[in-house]
């Protein structure tokens, strides 16, 4: 066993025994290097796979962030968004919200087929070693829930395509009537405090182990009893300082 594995399972069998024995984790950039909506995105605009809906959402969310005279077609103004969020002039949360909407406006079974084949690629950047953790926990009678601000669906597809155990999803979901998805979120984008509340939803508070690489899963990662820090981006590092169980994997 990979010596890290060895030295989490310590941390957690030392963890108090009232604790739910409930792994919370984040997807993108913990359980794998790749990001399960971002991929989703650029499959639809390298195809050109956008529903009517979600050529409305585009160009809306395109005059927002980038202008009001921006136009362009539907592909090329999706890249541009995400160009602008990677340069940082969109959040997080508000380019999860786009994907995740820019998704819908089709059939259950179409929206199964593109996540499908976006999570055949994320799938092969999945965490080794974090795989052979989670798997050992689940082992061990663990509920393993993931809260993710991408698309929920597109995650699960990811989770089973990398051979990675879990209970739970909540994610960026959206609306299915009978066999037909909406553009609507259900709900807020998992992200930050939104996180934490859905573990508390779910029964699953405080986990026992919580797992995640950005500042925006700061927030369950200092509810958690044991803080599992994945190649951390900076800002996580520096909001977890004062955590008094907290181990990093580089």
């Amino acid at each position: 066993m990979d010596p890290r594995i060895a030295e989490i399972l310590d941390r957690i069998d030392a963890a108090p025994s009232a604790a739910p024995r409930v792994v919370a984790t984040d997807a993108d950039g913990t359980l794998w290097t790749g990001d399960a909506g971002d991929t989703l995105f650029q499959l639809f605009a390298a195809e050109d796979g956008w529903s009517d809906a979600a050529r409305t959402i585009v160009a809306s969310e395109a005059r927002r962030w980038l202008g009001p005279g921006t136009g362009g077609t539907t592909s090329a103004l999706a890249t541009r968004l995400l160009e602008a969020y990677f340069a940082g002039a969109i959040s997080v949360d508000a380019i999860c919200s786009i994907e995740a909407r820019a998704s819908g406006g089709r059939s259950h079974e179409s929206l199964e087929d593109w996540c499908r084949r976006a999570a055949e690629v994320v799938a092969r950047s999945v965490r080794a070693p974090v795989r052979e953790l989670l798997h050992e926990l689940k082992r061990r009678g663990f509920a393993i829930h993931v809260v993710t601000a991408s698309l929920g669906l597109v995650v699960e597809w990811t989770l089973r395509a990398a051979d990675l155990p879990f209970d739970r999803v909540t994610g960026a979901n959206l609306f299915i009537d009978d066999t037909r998805v909406s553009c609507d979120l259900r709900g807020p984008v998992p992200i930050q405090d939104a996180k934490s509340a859905a573990l508390r939803a779910a029964g699953d508070w405080p986990p026992t182990l919580g797992m995640g690489d950005g500042g925006w899963d700061a927030a369950f990662l200092q509810g958690s009893q044991v803080a599992l820090l994945v190649h951390p981006r900076e800002a996580l590092v520096q909001a977890m300082g004062g955590h008094p169980n907290a181990a990093t994997w580089r």
